[in-house]
Formats: structure tokens, sequence, C-alpha cells
């Protein structure tokens, strides 16, 4: 998903790190669920930023059961991130695109800049012609300094 489609279909966008995940069993005890523990830093979209949010999302591991969903993204203490999310019905907070909606923020030492990347774990894109994998150059994000990509990413939002 392009970035500009993230920045209109996402209910919020949060520049923030990660502080801890956990899994359990759902409701009916039949689906893992995990659930990421995400201080905001600062709201790129949205009205209804608080300090700190959980995204929830289907997958995860309880005692010995895994339960994985291909394309979800994966998330580590401490890691600084920029997520789009949407509401779900029963007001949780989902990734959009599973891990197009997640990008890692990372420090250059040697500069002191910061840097945007996809989190695009396993996905692969595949063409619907043919079935051949590529690479869609408007969905790779790769060492664009933080300002520059949060410039773009307002300049997509609608005029207030």
């Amino acid at each position: 998903m392009p970035l500009k489609e993230l920045v209109l279909r996402a209910d919020l966008a949060v520049l923030g790190t990660c502080e801890e995940t956990s899994s359990s069993w759902g409701p009916e005890g039949k689906k893992i669920f995990t659930y990421t523990n995400i201080a905001v830093e600062r709201c790129l979209k949205g009205n209804e930023c608080a300090d700190r949010l959980t995204v929830r999302q289907l997958g995860g591991r309880v005692d010995d059961i895994t339960m994985t969903v291909v394309g979800s993204p994966t998330f580590h203490r401490g890691e600084r991130v920029i997520l789009f999310l949407r509401r779900s019905s029963d007001s949780h907070y989902l990734m959009l695109g599973l891990s197009q909606g997640k990008f890692r923020v990372t420090l250059n030492p040697s500069t002191g800049k910061s840097y945007v990347q996809n989190s695009r774990g396993d996905l692969t894109l595949i063409d619907k012609g043919d079935g051949s994998s590529f690479v869609d150059n408007e969905l790779v994000v790769d060492q664009m300094e933080l300002e520059t990509f949060i410039a773009k990413l307002e300049s997509y939002l609608p005029s207030r």
C-alpha cells in the first residue's frame, strides 16, 4: 500500500516506542492475540492520541502453541516506530495493511539523524498477470530522514 493510501485510510498515525508485547487467548479460547504497548511520542494523524496505546494483532504464542499470521509485523521492546492504525468495531487499534503499516525509525550514530524504513516482514508482492514477484518502488521507503518522511505524510493529510 503506498504511503498516501496508508495516510488516507488510517484512523490514527503515531511515532512511538514499543514498551512491551504480550499474547493471550481471545474470549472464545480459539484464537491468540498479541498486544503491543506503544509509548506515543508524536501524533501524526488523528485527534485521539494518548500518551500510550495498545495495538492488537491476530496471532502470537501462548505456552507451547503458536498462531502465525503471514504478513503481520513483529515488535521489539525499545523499537521506535511509525504506525498507521485503524480502530476496530470493538475499539481496539489494529495495524493498517499488516506489516505495510509499520515503519522502523533508526538513529544513525555518525550523523545523529533518525531515518525511516519500511518493515514489510515476509510480505511478497505478486503480479496478478503472470504470478511473478516484484518490488513496487512506491511501497519501499529505505532510509528516508524522519522529518522528510513526516513532511511527506503531512502533505497527504486533507486540509483542515
